[in-house]
């Protein structure tokens, strides 16, 4: 470990408050870790080498974290053996910097664009408790290797006399007794929302703590962790109103791969532990036949019955998947059939939203239940866009080859309490194991948002496939005005579709900055919006690859469930626009369509990029 020499020798003073030192390597780390209590070397050290060396980190070796102090009021204190009530608070800022550095003004621009984040280091008071991070902010666009499509706040954080601001989603390890997975993972989302918007809260332990307490018929400390349910219940108190997603309602409209197969194959083999055994003698002769397998005098009758009646199961379960793999194809190579939306569809629909999810993951073969926050999503996966993969995943509507863009995705960021914060996983292969399936997915909803991805979606591509020589249009238009390597249509470049939910501000504000054309910026300002609204995004292929886009259809996401086509705002195709005012019927859009005669706007124009990429924000 490095140390800067120092110029003014009176800074020797502050010694015994704050752990000065420059990392340079691995080494380093773990001589430095050695001056911090409770810190965990092997996070820390995996925190480090994501942002590169060198670091220079300063610890605050008496830091009050409002987090941790709460909890410890609460349960802590109450506790026979003392336990500490400082924490350790640890800022990094990139590169070399000399101590004296902080103390001048003139320096804090500098050290602003250096500046990494904070991690604060709480007590560790049992086993349960060896991951010790704290509240934690540390910056993903600042990562060697950074994130472009996730969720931050701006958050102001004070070291050394001196103000510093930070774009981080936050982040904690759990708690053991007081705040487990699940209660970790709705304090980081309302530490978020109460951050960023100005209708939410932060809150604390013990506010989770409260409510699980005259909620929960059992006692809330020690925790015992929340069902998704309970978690969607305590949303619904800090002004949410959540939709759960489960997958076992979405299982029959998505082709199971081989290990899903395999779990359920093995799940009825084990269904002769169901079975009643009559006599203590004959429960003991089913454990020895399991430790001698070659062995058949061990095998008892019930044993053998079992194992047929686990042969059965495999049998129905082959028989099921066989009629279910030829109901999806028949329904997939069906002209103008609205297709079935995936488990999968919808979550990337959320994701590309915006919107932090709750998620429960679990390992049914080991037992692990388990709740993160899924906050954003990688780049598009390169295998995902083969000629192959596109074939699997396509549908038509007319003749036209169509994908879903969130076929295009496997790979999603993660704040998991049992790592460490900013990891790219792929779905269905979460957590620490690698090997998490999602069960269920939490969406935190803005109490006016009634209209739910699923039902949006539905109409938008019921007008899609009502339109589609609307669409063979603009892709005629593409051929001749354009220069493209894959002209048209076909199954090297595909239309894409691609949806999310947005704030009628966000969206409007985009489109103004995109264009200059004032024909353009007339359509979308004299166009009545609601506050929320969902859009679905045709392009091809390449030019999605691009970030550009041919048209889109815009629906009131205020409006009921049921609303059907009266949701629908206004349609883009290519350079042509339409939209209706509050008192006009839904079916004025096709005429006003068929009514352009000349070109309004331009044919290619952006991705809406607000959701999820680093910018100038819109509440």
């Amino acid at each position: 470990m490095e140390e800067v020499s120092r110029n003014f020798p009176q800074l020797n003073m502050i010694a015994d408050s704050i752990e000065y030192g420059i990392l340079s390597d691995e080494s380093s780390v773990i001589e430095y870790c050695d001056k911090i209590p409770y810190i965990n070397i092997q996070i820390f050290s995996s925190i480090c080498k994501l942002y590169g060396y060198p670091i220079t980190v300063i610890c605050q070796l008496q830091y009050t974290d409002k987090m941790y102090r709460d909890a410890y009021y609460i349960y802590l204190s109450h506790l026979h053996f003392d336990v500490e009530r400082h924490c350790q608070r640890v800022a990094l800022f990139k590169g070399k910097i000399a101590l004296e550095h902080f103390f001048d003004s003139d320096c804090h621009m500098d050290l602003q664009e250096s500046f990494l984040g904070t991690i604060v280091i709480r007590p560790s008071y049992n086993h349960s408790t060896e991951y010790t991070l704290g509240r934690t902010l540390l910056n993903p666009y600042k990562l060697e290797n950074p994130f472009r499509y996730l969720r931050t706040a701006q958050y102001n954080v004070t070291i050394l006399g001196q103000t510093y601001t930070i774009d981080a989603f936050p982040f904690s390890n759990q708690h053991g007794d007081i705040l487990r997975c699940a209660e970790t993972s709705v304090w980081s989302l309302m530490e978020y929302y109460g951050t960023r918007y100005e209708n939410y809260r932060v809150v604390l332990p013990s506010t989770i703590s409260n409510w699980a307490s005259k909620e929960l018929p059992e006692r809330s400390l020690p925790s015992d962790g929340l069902t998704y349910s309970q978690i969607s219940g305590l949303l619904k108190t800090f002004n949410f109103e959540p939709r759960i997603y489960e997958r076992v309602a979405y299982r029959n409209n998505t082709k199971m791969s081989k290990e899903e197969l395999l779990e359920r194959v093995l799940a009825g083999k084990e269904l002769y532990k169901l079975f009643e055994l009559e006599t203590e003698e004959e429960q003991e002769q089913v454990q020895v036949s399991k430790s001698h397998l070659h062995r058949t005098e061990f095998v008892t009758r019930v044993e053998i019955d079992a194992e047929e009646f686990a042969q059965k199961i495999d049998q129905e379960i082959e028989v099921a998947l066989k009629e279910e793999y030829a109901e999806n194809d028949k329904k997939m190579k069906e002209n103008g059939e609205l297709r079935q939306v995936s488990f999968h569809n919808l979550f990337h629909y959320y994701v590309e939203s915006g919107i932090p999810l709750i998620t429960a993951v679990c390992n049914a073969r080991e037992d692990i239940h388990h709740s993160i926050v899924i906050i954003g999503h990688d780049e598009r996966s390169p295998y995902k866009q083969t000629k192959e993969n596109i074939k699997n995943q396509k549908f038509k509507y007319g003749e036209l080859d169509i994908i879903d863009s969130s076929s295009l995705y496997d790979r999603y960021i993660t704040v998991d309490d049992n790592q460490y914060p900013y990891r790219s996983e792929r779905f269905d292969h979460f957590s620490i194991t690698q090997n998490c399936k999602v069960e269920a997915f939490i969406v935190p909803l803005y109490r006016h948002i009634l209209l739910d991805a699923e039902s949006a979606v539905s109409i938008i591509e019921t007008i899609y496939k009502n339109s589609v020589g609307l669409l063979e249009a603009t892709l005629e238009q593409l051929n001749e005005e354009e220069i493209v390597e894959y002209r048209g249509n076909s199954i090297d470049n595909p239309i894409v579709l691609r949806y999310y939910l947005t704030t009628s501000r966000g969206f409007v504000d985009f489109r103004n900055k995109d264009t200059q054309y004032l024909e353009e910026k007339l359509f979308y300002n004299t166009t009545a919006f609601p506050k929320f609204i969902w859009v679905g995004e045709y392009s091809t292929l390449e030019l999605y690859c691009r970030g550009k886009i041919l048209g889109e259809i815009i629906v009131d996401a205020t409006a009921p469930k049921y609303s059907g086509m009266g949701a629908v705002i206004a349609m883009r195709f290519g350079g042509r626009c339409a939209s209706r005012q509050t008192g006009e019927p839904p079916e004025v859009l096709q005429k006003k369509l068929q009514d352009i005669h000349e070109q309004q706007a331009r044919l290619l124009y952006s991705l809406y990029t607000n959701n999820l990429q680093k910018g100038d924000f819109i509440k």
